[in-house]
């Protein structure tokens, strides 16, 4: 079943995994999110020397087992202020513009031209990393507004987002950075990252205290005697997975 939201003026941008969170509580609890993944991109030479062409998002599954619908992209907001980031910094100065965005054989893809150095120094270190293959990555930042769950026996659990409304995209060193929310110095932003994150844990923690009860009934009530004895249940392989993104929070990743 697809979960839809409204579009709203207002955003917050939160990892993969609180969005995760809010979602299972309620669509009203998963309205004004952001969130960001990222992949490493095929560039390409533009048109100009300081132009350069990035498969910016494709319908790959990424690391926390999300999936994009590169067909679901609504661009019509983020066209009116096409700016490019580093790393999601959108309190500096944007280090390009992008000139052409587009789905083209099922991935979103963009031109984007740099910034002059005397505009932004930042830009042209950028450009020339680039351009020498020092630097790959990209992500987007967008808003969910229809996706639903996927929880496969011993396989994917995440979402596939089908519709999403784009806000930014970033050039960044490393792809789908679940720490993207530190955008400054803010000590309130960065107060309010930290509580998001302690939420997301006792979150998880839940999730695996339940499915451990699961597992006990799934064998007529009898604790297993070793985890082997009943990796083949859904229950205990939703138990492990949960086990595993908690450790990824706990670490930081």
């Amino acid at each position: 079943m697809s979960i839809v939201t409204s579009k709203t003026t207002t955003y917050k941008f939160v990892t993969a995994d609180q969005f995760r969170v809010a979602a299972r509580q309620s669509r009203d609890a998963a309205a004004g999110l952001a969130v960001r993944m990222g992949a490493v991109a095929r560039v390409e030479a533009g048109p100009t020397g300081r132009t350069k062409k990035f498969t910016v998002s494709t319908a790959d599954i990424d690391r926390a087992g999300d999936t994009i619908n590169q067909d679901g992209w609504d661009t019509s907001a983020y066209l009116k202020n096409p700016v490019v980031l580093w790393s999601h910094r959108d309190r500096e100065l944007p280090i390009a513009k992008t000139l052409q965005l587009a789905v083209e054989s099922g991935a979103l893809t963009a031109v984007c031209e740099f910034a002059t150095a005397d505009m932004n120094p930042l830009a042209e270190s950028i450009l020339q990393m680039v351009s020498g293959g020092f630097l790959r990555a990209c992500s987007v930042g967008f808003v969910p507004l229809e996706w639903s769950w996927v929880e496969e026996a011993g396989g994917r659990f995440g979402i596939d987002y089908k519709r999403q409304e784009l806000l930014e995209w970033s050039i960044t060193p490393v792809p789908c950075n679940p720490n993207c929310l530190g955008m400054g110095d803010d000590e309130e932003e960065e107060a309010a990252a930290k509580a998001a994150d302690a939420a997301t844990l006792l979150a998880l923690e839940r999730m695996a205290k339940q499915l451990g009860r699961k597992l006990v009934e799934s064998n007529n009530g009898v604790p297993a005697s070793s985890p082997a004895a009943h990796e083949k249940h859904e229950p205990y392989q939703r138990l492990e997975h949960a086990r595993r993104r908690l450790a990824l929070v706990e670490l930081g990743g």
